[in-house]
């Protein structure tokens, strides 16, 4: 349903958490603002004209045109080509933008690099994740320098005429061996005016935090926990018991089995608890029998 999500283990019940929904804004509970993106105007349809050979043989030829397309679940802002604003579109239907190839007669769609083959169209997908996606093509390096650069350097420095032309606002400035991005600078018109400048580190500081690939997130599980336990008493004749904890046990999220863990088998993360044991009546009241020892621990298992 969306979800994130991990595996955790409380005493001897296990249980599924949910993390975030994958719809979360970017920078969601960090200390940075959420960094939004709008995409304008319209997604070229396709269109397809045929033709008949002499020798029997008909030809397709395919032709992008821009129009009204639209397409469900998508929060594109449009502009108004008269006057330029940007306006939100009103209709249910807005566009989405995909990729397409050629497939013998016809044309397909995808927001990946694959066709349903599993053949590689192109070295770029238009999907977030993967390793040809939007965030490994083009947005890792600038999550790496919001994460571990951008540090501000202040300085008064003496410009030259030439200078003030030709620095440029998009590319990277070179100042005692490092590499900067420049932030700000105020200078004057008149000649050798001392110019206030503001620039931001490029090099990462160490240890550098850095996102996980997607495919360490979304992995192909093999293996999985099972989680069993023994009990240190037993049930009176003809009865079953029920077991409350002394402290309250803490749940903790252990990865899943390698694959040495798996073939050697054995028990993992065994915990010993302090329970009391006793019996319900039939308004669900706790009767106590006893205190005792609730031993848990986790088995690896193929995962199903």
């Amino acid at each position: 349903d969306g979800y994130i999500v991990r595996d955790g283990f409380k005493a001897d019940l296990g249980f599924t958490e949910k993390i975030i929904h994958l719809g979360a804004d970017y920078f969601a509970g960090e200390s940075l603002l959420p960094d939004e993106h709008s995409f304008p105007d319209l997604v070229p349809p396709l269109h397809t004209a045929k033709s008949f050979s002499p020798a029997g043989v008909y030809s397709y030829t395919v032709t992008p045109y821009v129009g009204p397309e639209r397409a469900l679940q998508s929060k594109i802002v449009f502009s108004d080509v008269e006057s330029g604003d940007e306006i939100a579109d009103t209709s249910d239907l807005k566009p989405m933008l995909c990729l397409f190839y050629n497939q013998e007669t016809n044309c397909r769609g995808t927001t990946y690099n694959y066709d349903q083959n599993g053949n590689k169209l192109w070295d770029y997908s238009i999907m977030w994740n993967g390793p040809d996606g939007i965030y490994e093509k083009f947005w890792r390096a600038k999550d790496n320098l919001l994460r571990n650069a951008l540090l501000e350097i202040h300085f008064d420095a003496l410009l030259s005429e030439d200078t003030k032309m030709s620095l440029p606002s998009f590319a990277k400035v070179g100042l005692n061996s490092q590499d900067y991005l420049i932030s700000e600078i105020k200078y004057y018109t008149r000649r050798r005016s001392i110019s206030s400048c503001r620039l931001l580190s490029t090099k990462l500081q160490q240890p550098i935090s850095e996102a996980k690939p997607a495919e360490n997130y979304y992995r192909i599980r093999t293996y999985c926990w099972i989680a069993r336990h023994s009990r240190s008493w037993s049930n009176p004749p003809g009865q079953s018991t029920v077991h409350r904890f002394i402290n309250e046990p803490v749940a903790f999220y252990p990865p899943d089995p390698t694959e040495t863990q798996y073939n050697a088998g054995g028990q993992y993360y065994q915990r010993t608890y302090n329970v009391e044991y006793g019996v319900l009546d039939r308004d669900r009241n706790f009767s106590k029998v006893g205190d005792g020892v609730l031993t848990t621990w986790l088995e690896p298992a193929l995962y199903q």
